[in-house]
Order: C-alpha cells, then structure tokens, then sequence
C-alpha cells in the first residue's frame, strides 16, 4: 500500500505507522484530505496493478446478469439484510449461537480497547463449515463486489459477545473503521436486541459525509482520538437520522464502515450477540496475513481464492 511506497523513512517503521505519519503530518501541514487519499490509492492500485485487473475482470464476469446487483446503496452505503434474503444466513447464526453456548467463558477474548468479547478462532472455522460457507457464498460476494467494484479480501469473521456496559467507550462512541480505505461489513443479530441492547447504529454515507465536513472528522481520526461524542455528532444531523438495528434473530445489514460512521455494544442491559463478516479492498491491507482462515479448506474456483488469498492454507 502507499506506506509501503513511502521509503524515505530510515531504519524500520511498521507499515501502519509510516500510513498514520502520511496523514498524521499532511493534515497538519494543510495538505486536503482528498488529495492524500487520491494519491495514496493511485500508487495502491499501481503497485498492485495485476492482481487488482483480475479481481476487476473477475467482479464483472461474476455481476453479469446477477440479481444482487445495487443491493448495498452507493449513495447512503448501506443494504439492510435478513435470512430469508440471503441463502445461507439462518444456518451460520444457528452456528454462531452454539458456539457462544458451548464455548467457556475463559476462552473468551477481549481487547482493551473493544468493549465485547470475541469468540472466533481458525478451529471454529474449520469445524463449523456454515460460517464460511455463508462468508462465501454467491449472494454475499456478489453483494459485496458489487459495492466495490472488485472481488475483496475477506478480513475476518467475528462472533461477538457484548455484556452489560457501566460506561461508553472507543466502539461505543460514533467513528469509522479505516476511512483511508474502504471496509464493508455485514452485521447479523445473533438474539434478540432492544433499544438498550447494544444494537449496530450508524449514519448513512450521506449524513456522515455531512457530519465528517462539519467535524473535521479526518483530522479528528489521524491527529486525535477517532471518535465523536453524540453532541458533536447531532450538531450537524438529526438523531432520527440514525439507522439502528434493533429486532429479532437474523436482523442486520450491509455497511460501508470506513464511511458510515456508526457505533455500537451500548448495551445497557442483556447481553449482545452478534454475527459480522468483514470485507476489505486488498491494495488497501495494513496486512494482507488472514490468519483466521488458515484451517478452512482452499476453494476451488479463483474468485473464492482471492477472497482468502490472505490464507495459509494447510
């Protein structure tokens, strides 16, 4: 990625650090946001000319004539989703909701700076094959290359765990996920969520793109703490603006969160179980390593290939 181009830089700077310096600095010294991004994701494509024509090339063959086409709005960067729409879905959530049973509780990971718990690991994947399946399967990827244009890198597959929250932070205050770059994820409720339940709410891509020139979200991201509190927030929209996905098992959607600021796990009461699949633009990586699918079976056709080519396979 541009990072990686930037090499003047003595001695070794991590990637993301050398990304965060790019902004960080040229923020600071008045230089447009979109004109870093522009050049940042000129010299991305450049670098990765080869592979990034064949994923376009690949995304086309695969759209031509698909049903799924326009299912995530390129004006407001999202696409709300259920189990009856998406074949598949019903059965990766009946998974997601045994694992978060029958797993103990100690095995449980949580970062300091995520408010929940994450349960998945590379054995769940390889074990229970409904997860990839789903992550994997024609709707979604047609939905998602569509929005992108290209067929994506998949970044993970998250089964979340949110308890009961005594205070807001980090995920819980409004943000964006690398808005560098491009990110989507589709969001499914594992239980049953109320309004007090830690449900996903975000602003559609129009409504940020206000709230984003109004805050000076950008420099906000790259020479601050990312985050937005509510005041700043709906000084510049209007609550009824903001799309929460509170309902019953399986409510979710599709969301561009590298534009569409959201939070989510204020869960006041209950606990919040939720099933996420994340996609990204694989020029834009910080690291194109996946891990996670290491013990899933390698596909057989190209497509699938390349949205696990962050892979190990075994």
């Amino acid at each position: 990625m541009f990072s990686t181009f930037v090499s003047s830089t003595k001695g070794h700077v991590p990637e993301m650090e050398i990304e965060r310096r790019l902004y960080h600095y040229g923020l600071g010294l008045g230089v447009p946001y979109r004109a870093l991004n522009s050049i940042a994701n000129a010299v991305d494509v450049a670098r990765n000319a080869g592979e990034h024509g064949q994923r376009q090339r690949l995304a086309r063959e695969m759209l031509a004539g698909s049903p799924w086409a326009g299912f995530i709005s390129k004006d407001r960067g999202y696409g709300l989703a259920d189990p009856s729409l998406l074949p598949g879905a019903q059965e990766a959530i009946d998974t997601a909701r045994r694992i978060i049973e029958e797993s103990p509780k100690d095995s449980w990971k949580k970062r300091k700076q995520n408010p929940f718990f994450q349960l998945e690991t590379p054995e769940f994947l390889r074990d229970h094959p409904a997860l990839i399946n789903f992550a994997l399967s024609d709707a979604v990827l047609h939905i998602v290359s569509d929005y992108l244009g290209i067929v994506p890198q998949m970044k993970e597959i998250g089964i979340w765990v949110t308890p009961k929250q005594e205070s807001e932070f980090s995920s819980q205050l409004y943000h964006l996920d690398k808005p560098e770059g491009k990110l989507v994820k589709l969001f499914m409720n594992v239980n049953q969520t109320g309004e007090d339940g830690g449900a996903l709410t975000f602003l559609p891509l129009n409504v940020s793109d206000q709230v984003r020139r109004k805050t000076n979200y950008e420099s906000v991201y790259y020479r601050g703490t990312g985050r937005l509190d509510d005041k700043a927030v709906f000084s510049h929209c209007s609550r009824d603006d903001q799309m929460t996905l509170t309902g019953g098992v399986g409510k979710g959607s599709f969301v561009d969160t590298s534009n569409c600021l959201h939070f989510g796990s204020r869960c006041k009461s209950g606990e919040r179980r939720m099933l996420t699949i994340a996609y990204m633009l694989p020029h834009k990586a910080r690291d194109r390593r996946t891990p996670l699918f290491d013990l899933v079976p390698e596909p057989a056709d190209d497509v699938r290939r390349l949205v696990l080519s962050g892979a190990r396979f075994r």
